[in-house]
């Protein structure tokens, strides 16, 4: 979405032997039509102090405790100059990491390994932050202040016209297929507010502080397989969006967007208590004190289901729709993204989608979630 993704291939002569090895470049793509130059720029920025400055931190404080170090992309070398930012990353290709097939939706053993390393990104944040004088990750790392969601004037327009935009095709759709119209209803009413209430959802109010990736949904996550199939390992990809905001945010975030009803209803509690096993194992290797229970974090993530609903609302085309045909950057930020999102549901919103088994358990299955637990009322 906000940039463009290679690969760069290096041939390259050592000590008389010929070799070759190959990175994955993040690159700033200059659209004139998208998000503004300086929210690129502020997001390579973020991305930058993450693997430079912020990881380094955390892996410290993991391999301290015992415990391997976060699992994302080996860092090779950015450059911030406007309008030429880029980032090189090692290519987990050659490794045997690949994506997992977002039409599917994560069963429980990817759902438990990235339950896993949230918690060691959440926990080793917590655990630096407690050794800090200020007990305050933003005034170390003053990148993680800025956020995309806190825009002001014509750039908070933009991001709300985007939300809106989703919630405005979820409120066809609903009309289309029938049976929801209290939903739809809230939805209208809630529209205009969307982008408040999910800054609301993001401010940090203790014990919940900690350090989120911001945008953890399947796409941004590749897993590494045993020879018999089963997922060995997770690294975490775009780190972005990354910000001080409960855990709970990346938690609902992940399981709206990538795991399906039928995986999800089942098994949330033990998924909830593999998490908690590994922040609190976390936590109290780094010699902290285990900033809440498994039942606070059990209403913690009740509470922020609206985070959950909103990016469930916005990914839904990005998993329902064939990747020819899902919004780009421009239909979904541009200047007139409302027309084109209209454009675009007309063109591929049609009934073979709606009668699409995706339907229920990705987006409708959802809705009723949230009808249940109070969130739409």
């Amino acid at each position: 979405m906000a940039t463009v993704v290679t690969r760069v291939q290096v041939h390259f002569q050592q000590g008389g032997q010929q070799n070759q090895a190959s990175y994955v470049v993040k690159i700033n793509p200059c659209r004139d039509d998208a998000l503004p130059e300086e929210i690129n720029h502020m997001l390579f920025e973020k991305e930058i102090d993450f693997y430079t400055k912020i990881a380094p931190e955390l892996n410290s404080v993991l391999t301290a405790g015992g415990h391997d170090e976060i699992r994302v992309p080996r860092f090779v070398y950015s450059c911030m100059q406007l309008l030429n930012e880029l980032i090189f990353l090692a290519d987990l290709r050659p490794r045997g990491f690949k994506m997992f097939d977002r039409y599917k939706g994560q069963d429980e053993a990817h759902v438990k390994l990235v339950m896993q390393e949230q918690a060691r990104l959440h926990a080793s944040s917590y655990v630096l932050q407690t050794r800090l004088p200020n007990r305050n990750l933003i005034d170390k790392y003053p990148s993680l202040k800025k956020d995309w969601l806190n825009m002001t004037g014509e750039k908070k327009k933009t991001f709300t016209n985007m939300m809106a935009g989703s919630y405005s095709n979820a409120v066809v759709i609903l009309r289309k297929i029938g049976g929801y119209e209290k939903v739809a209803k809230w939805m209208e009413e809630n529209t205009q507010n969307c982008l408040d209430t999910v800054l609301k959802q993001i401010t940090p109010v203790p014990p919940f502080e900690v350090l989120c990736h911001g945008d953890c949904w399947n796409n941004n996550m590749l897993f590494r397989y045993n020879d018999d199939g089963t997922p060995a390992e997770v690294m975490l990809l775009d780190h972005q969006i990354t910000r001080v905001a409960s855990p709970a945010t990346d938690l609902n975030y992940y399981f709206f967007t990538s795991v399906s009803s039928d995986v999800r209803r089942p098994n949330l509690e033990s998924f909830l208590t593999c998490y908690y096993s590994t922040f609190s194992s976390i936590i109290q290797a780094g010699g902290a004190e285990i900033p809440f229970s498994m039942s606070e974090l059990r209403q913690e993530f009740r509470d922020k289901m609206l985070y959950g609903l909103m990016f469930a609302v916005i990914a839904f085309p990005f998993i329902m729709i064939d990747p020819a045909g899902t919004p780009s950057a421009e239909d979904i930020m541009g200047k007139d993204a409302r027309e084109k999102l209209e454009t675009w549901r007309e063109q591929h919103i049609t009934d073979d989608t709606l009668k699409s088994p995706l339907m229920r358990t990705r987006f409708l299955d959802t809705l009723d979630d949230m009808v249940e637990a109070g969130v739409i009322s």
